[in-house]
């Protein structure tokens, strides 16, 4: 019960800060309407086109200046401690999630667990909304493939036949690979 009030305030928190990231990105997005209907036009789908600005908004952090380092279930203990020996300034770790058919966001439990388990690895001080994911992460760290196959996208890569996909997701610091971003693309930063 606790573990799922906790997973509930990170999962609010979490639609707070991309409500408020999409507002201050919308009018960025509507001087680009002419750009995207064309881009559509053309044949560019839903998916092409929002991977394109997410990128874009990768590559525009690292442009003013923020290093920006790929992390999840699979390396968080190697993130944590890469971040550890080189942060000096605040830490802002970000869960992801994905999109649903129709565009809609849709949070992702492995995203907020990898998310969690960084900042669980992590020195220093910690926001409350930081802790409500870093405490999710401790309480389900002891059973995450058990709960990554109960959470909706779970079932439904199990349904659709991608049990192996799950299994991979669900490996705990199973690599110390360090993606940093660096010139528009991600290197190993160790």
């Amino acid at each position: 019960m606790r573990s799922a009030v906790l997973l509930g305030a990170v999962a609010f928190v979490m639609l707070i800060t991309c409500a408020n990231v999409a507002s201050l990105m919308l009018s960025d997005v509507s001087a680009r309407h002419r750009e995207a209907a064309i881009r559509a036009a053309i044949g560019a789908t839903r998916r092409r086109l929002f991977r394109e600005v997410v990128v874009e908004s990768v590559l525009l952090a690292a442009g003013g200046g923020a290093t920006v380092v790929a992390a999840c279930l699979r390396n968080a203990a190697a993130v944590s401690a890469w971040l550890n020996a080189r942060a000096t300034t605040t830490v802002t770790v970000i869960a992801c999630g994905e999109r649903w058919h129709d565009g809609s966001l849709r949070p992702a439990l492995e995203d907020h667990l990898g998310a969690g388990a960084v900042i669980a690895g992590l020195d220093g001080d910690r926001s409350p909304e930081a802790q409500a994911a870093a405490a999710v992460w401790r309480d389900v760290e002891g059973r995450v493939g058990e709960a990554l196959r109960a959470c909706s996208s779970g079932r439904e890569q199990q349904q659709r036949g991608w049990a192996d996909d799950l299994r991979y997701a669900e490996a705990v610091n199973a690599s110390s690979r360090v993606p940093v971003l660096r010139d528009g693309a991600f290197v190993d930063g160790r």
